[in-house]
């Protein structure tokens, strides 16, 4: 059994800075409690986290002029959920493993820019607060199962098969 907290920043890189000047580093508190239990030919993990952003670096869905993905700070947010995995030893040569990931990954109070005109007739940008919404790229569900054949030493066949629920390509949750 296991508990972990950590405290962690990080700074946003060079195409960050260069995709958005106002990039700021993103702050990390990471709750993580977890039991590892080992029965006969059986190994089970089981690993639930809370991790509690402010201006984490999310991807928003778009390029910039040379096909790498932006990223910018999605102000508060959290990432909160359970990860189970299985392995068992069938036989000496076959080996049955799988793991699930349960999660809930959220911007607070998420805000885009909207461009208008003012009553003046003059372009500008107001903020709009999207209220809660899914993280980019972040699913809910993750699971895969996996059959391994060890014939011999250091040579393995593998048949897996993997889930990925739906995911949003920005931050708005649009569908």
């Amino acid at each position: 059994i296991f508990f972990s907290y950590a405290h962690a920043h990080r700074e946003p890189n060079r195409d960050d800075l260069l995709a958005n000047s106002k990039t700021n580093p993103e702050k990390l508190h990471d709750f993580e409690l977890g039991v590892e239990k080992q029965i006969n030919r059986v190994s089970l993990t089981v690993n639930a986290y809370f991790m509690n952003y402010e201006n984490q670096l999310v991807l928003t869905g778009k390029l910039n002029n040379v096909g790498s993905p932006i990223r910018e700070n999605s102000g508060k947010s959290y990432r909160l959920g359970v990860e189970m995995g299985v392995a068992a030893k069938i036989l000496q040569s076959i080996t049955l493993s799988g793991n699930l990931t349960l999660s809930q990954n959220k911007n607070r109070d998420y805000h885009i820019e909207v461009d208008g005109v003012d009553v003046q007739g003059k372009p500008i940008k107001t903020a709009k607060n999207l209220g809660n919404t899914a993280i980019s790229f972040s699913p809910n569900v993750i699971g895969n199962a996996k059959l391994t054949f060890t014939p011999v030493k250091n040579f393995e066949f593998s048949v897996q098969n993997q889930y990925v629920h739906r995911q949003y390509m920005d931050n708005t949750q649009d569908e």
